[in-house]
């Protein structure tokens, strides 16, 4: 068993592409936390422009597809281009390519962040309660996946070959 702090790489020094070894890896809570607060800006956000459509109902198949697509989109568009999120940036946390803790390209976060899509159905008859309980067992699956990976990746973040950061 090495000494070596989990936030260390192996090799101590830096972290391919000059990440400083003592960048550490985001946990579970503050991700949590910033999930949560991304969710409530995208919530509000697809709310209001829904609310503005005439004949358009959040909870409608229609709110589903748009409020998928938000959601989507923000994530990708926020992580390849500020490596963060609001919700992140707020609690001091970028998204980094896994390797060197470079920029993440737009694959990459369409990648770590896809199973969004499943919001996509959410007013669909029928599918919407099915895409509900996938989306949760997803969530559950990143959660457990986060806490017990050395560098707190999610199966998400596996996926896409990337790593949740915390900004000193």
């Amino acid at each position: 068993m090495s000494d070596r702090p989990a936030d260390v790489p192996p090799g101590g020094g830096t972290h391919g592409g000059g990440r400083p070894a003592t960048q550490a890896y985001a946990g579970l809570g503050p991700r949590f936390v910033a999930r949560l607060i991304d969710g409530i800006l995208v919530s509000v956000s697809v709310s209001i422009v829904l609310g503005i459509l005439p004949g358009v109902s959040p909870g409608g198949v229609v709110g589903g597809v748009v409020g998928g697509l938000a959601a989507l989109a923000y994530f990708v568009v926020m992580e390849t281009s500020r490596g963060a999120t609001v919700g992140k940036m707020l609690l001091r946390l970028k998204v980094a390519d896994a390797d060197g803790g470079s920029a993440v390209s737009t694959d990459a976060s369409f990648r770590r962040n896809a199973w969004m899509l499943l919001g996509v159905l959410s007013g669909v008859p029928f599918f919407g309660w099915l895409a509900a309980l996938v989306s949760l067992a997803a969530v559950v699956v990143i959660a457990v996946t986060i806490s017990g990976d050395e560098r707190k990746q999610g199966l998400h973040d596996q996926v896409a070959h990337t790593v949740v950061l915390e900004v000193r």
